[in-house]
């Protein structure tokens, strides 16, 4: 996580304000998955929401480069764990019947999958590069913290995006917990200078999580040009055709 005295802001700005905002908005990207109040305040106009995201890898915003980091982020995860934890895996074909009752047989040499349905064979070679290959496994987490730091940039962008949607929110009077978020929502942001500050914060978040990315595309590089640590990186072209994916689903 960016301390907020990393932040560069441009002109004469009151960081004084912006940091005031900054924690508030810090406190709800680590607590708005577990208060479904809040979660329906940011998210859904107040109005309770059943089938809430769990995480912010439920949901997709107009930043392009946030879903870039995002389906990264999902994906050196899902290899890491591939690489570290221990799987079932499923013949293809029927198993050798040895007692010759059934008269099924299945050639030794035929591939399998997990049972997530991945190739065992990919699974099997980033087990033992992972175990083998001095350094690998530190590159790969560095790349998955690297991207981590970067998401949580991205993410307290949207939220910065969300919060300026409660400041306007009409929400009923019976709705005491509601109205007490936007209430703070808007004493923090107060009114002389709120558009300066919001707009302050919203080019912090941004260029700092580009900085970050660009950090973390260092460490891709270096990834890409291993012949193991390409097992733990998308394709270009896997990484468009999730992209792709991610941009049309649609937010809980």
């Amino acid at each position: 996580m960016v301390e907020f005295g990393q932040y560069h802001f441009f002109g004469d700005v009151d960081r004084a304000s912006c940091e005031k905002l900054h924690l508030m908005i810090d406190e709800f990207r680590q607590t708005v998955f577990s208060d479904p109040i809040l979660y329906n305040v940011l998210f859904n106009d107040g109005y309770a929401k059943e089938n809430r995201a769990e995480s912010f890898m439920d949901l997709t915003d107009s930043i392009w480069h946030r879903s870039l980091v995002k389906v990264a982020l999902g994906y050196v995860r899902h290899m890491i764990d591939l690489a570290t934890k221990p799987h079932l895996i499923v013949p293809n074909t029927p198993l050798i019947d040895t007692s010759g009752i059934s008269g099924l047989v299945q050639p030794a040499n035929a591939p399998g999958l997990t049972e997530s349905g991945i190739d065992a064979e990919i699974v099997e070679a980033l087990q033992i590069n992972w175990l083998k290959l001095h350094g690998l496994s530190g590159l790969v987490r560095s790349y998955e913290k690297a991207l981590s730091i970067t998401f949580d940039e991205y993410n307290l962008k949207l939220l910065l995006t969300r919060i300026d949607n409660v400041r306007g929110l009409f929400l009923s009077h019976d709705w005491k917990e509601e109205q007490a978020i936007q209430d703070r929502v808007k004493k923090t942001l107060g009114n002389s200078e709120y558009r300066q500050v919001f707009g302050a914060l919203d080019d912090a978040y941004y260029h700092t999580a580009v900085r970050l990315e660009h950090d973390a595309g260092k460490i891709y590089e270096m990834l890409y040009k291993n012949h193991a640590g390409k097992l733990f990186i998308p394709t270009e072209e896997d990484l468009k055709a999730l992209i792709v994916k991610d941009r049309t689903r649609k937010n809980k």
